[in-house]
C-alpha cells in the first residue's frame, strides 16, 4: 500500500521558490530552516501513512474477528443439533447417559481444536505498520548520510 501523501500547504510553486538557492550557497540559518520544515513535513507524511496502514489493519482485524465469532456460533448450533441426533442414535445401543457423555466429549474436543486453530491464525496477523517503519528507517539513514557528507 504505497501512498503518496503531500500536505495541502505544498504547492509546487512555493516548493521551488523555497529551494531556489543550492544548499552549498545557502546561509546556515536558511539550511536549518529548510531542515526544520522538511523534517516537519516528513514527520507529518509518515504519521499519515502510519494512520492509513493501521486503519487498514484494523479493518482486516475486525473482519477476521467477526468471521471467528460467526464460526463459533455456527459450530455451537451444529454441535447442539448433532449432539441430540447422535445421542438418540447411540442410545439405541448403550445407556443414554453413556451415549450423551461420549458424543459430548467428542464434539467438545472438535470445537476446542477449531477454536485454537482460529486463534493461532488471528495471532499470526501482523498489525504493525511495516511500511511506515521501513520508510522512517530509510529517512533516518538518508539524513545521517547527508549530515556525514557535510
Amino acid at each position: 500500500m504505497q501512498q503518496a501523501y503531500a500536505p495541502a500547504t505544498d504547492s509546487p510553486a512555493s516548493y521551488t521558490q523555497e529551494r531556489a538557492a543550492p544548499p552549498e550557497q545557502a546561509p546556515l540559518a536558511e539550511l536549518v530552516g529548510r531542515l526544520s520544515r522538511d523534517g516537519s513535513r516528513l514527520i507529518q507524511q509518515e504519521l499519515a501513512l502510519a494512520k492509513a496502514e493501521l486503519a487498514e489493519k484494523a479493518t482486516e482485524l475486525k473482519a477476521q474477528g467477526a468471521s471467528l465469532a460467526l464460526g463459533g456460533v455456527i459450530l455451537h448450533t451444529g454441535a447442539l443439533a448433532l449432539t441430540a441426533g447422535l445421542v438418540l442414535l447411540l442410545a439405541q445401543l448403550v445407556a443414554a447417559w453413556i451415549a450423551a457423555l461420549f458424543i459430548g466429549t467428542t464434539l467438545a474436543t472438535l470445537g476446542a481444536v477449531m477454536l485454537l486453530r482460529g486463534k493461532s491464525k488471528l495471532s499470526a496477523l501482523r498489525i504493525t505498520p511495516a511500511e511506515t517503519i521501513d520508510n522512517v528507517q530509510r529517512d533516518v539513514h538518508t539524513i545521517r548520510e547527508a549530515v556525514h557528507e557535510r
